[in-house]
């Protein structure tokens, strides 16, 4: 009896093992780039789209570039640094749920050609990408914490030329820095700057970009182009050239006013 109860139980276990082969594994998650719907067991194998944020400039009609002179409405100008924070990216599903990609903060610089990864996404419908030109105000308030804890290379540690100040605590969300032809001699010197220096949160700008898209490929790109012609927009440069947002909120709020339109999906 005792060597019926054994063999049952070796051919039993044979059986479920030939039958656990049998079956197909691989990626069962619909929202993987390699789903296949005919795996039974799935053998941690998925992968998944990621997004990259591709960041271009102009100038009205002209290309942007640092130190090349522009004539903007009377002024005649040259920008010698251009830097801004965007940070709590996000996109839309068609459920209207969110898509958000933690901790992920891009220091753009003003300079051709500059693209960074946010992270995976998923196979599915995407109605609208949306970002902030800014520090999320719950990491600004922690602006000493963050660059203490971070390094030079991460987009919140400390930099050079800084982004932030110390008097308030707080990052500068964007920093607009060159030089105007004051005296009228039609040459931009290195003695008649201009400094717009964005931020507090209150100046924080929300952008939301509608994409109606699906992404299927494994490396994927959402493009952006920002018109530095109309971030000055309605600046008279030559007179009003310097706020560091606290000492004359009124023109740093002119600037940030004019972000929402500066900034458009390319």
């Amino acid at each position: 009896m005792q060597k019926i109860i054994t063999f049952a139980t070796i051919l039993f276990s044979i059986t479920l093992f030939v039958s656990s082969c049998a079956k197909k594994t691989g990626c069962k998650d619909p929202l993987a780039l390699n789903f296949d719907p005919e795996v039974e067991v799935a053998n941690g194998t998925c992968t998944y789209p990621t997004l990259s944020l591709d960041i271009s400039y102009k100038m009205g009609n002209l290309p942007f570039e640092i130190n090349r002179i522009y004539t903007v409405d009377s002024s005649i100008i040259a920008f010698r640094t251009l830097q801004f924070y965007l940070s709590e990216f996000s996109l839309s599903k068609a459920d209207n749920s969110l898509h958000t990609f933690e901790d992920s903060y891009i220091l753009g610089n003003g300079l051709p050609s500059f693209k960074d990864s946010l992270g995976e996404i998923f196979v599915e419908d995407y109605s609208e990408f949306s970002c902030l030109l800014g520090v999320d105000e719950a990491t600004n308030n922690q602006l000493n914490a963050n660059l203490s804890s971070k390094s030079s290379s991460h987009p919140l540690g400390v930099k050079s030329p800084a982004m932030h100040w110390t008097n308030p605590a707080e990052y500068i969300f964007l920093q607009i820095k060159g030089k105007v032809d004051v005296n009228g001699d039609g040459i931009p010197s290195d003695n008649e700057d201009f400094v717009y220096e964005i931020g507090t949160n209150a100046l924080l700008q929300s952008l939301s970009f509608p994409i109606n898209k699906t992404f299927r490929d494994a490396q994927n790109t959402i493009a952006l182009e920002i018109d530095v012609e109309q971030l000055v927009k309605g600046v008279d440069i030559k007179s009003e050239r310097f706020t560091h947002s606290t000492d004359d909120f009124a023109l740093a709020s002119k600037i940030a006013n004019n972000i929402v339109d500066a900034v458009k999906l390319k």
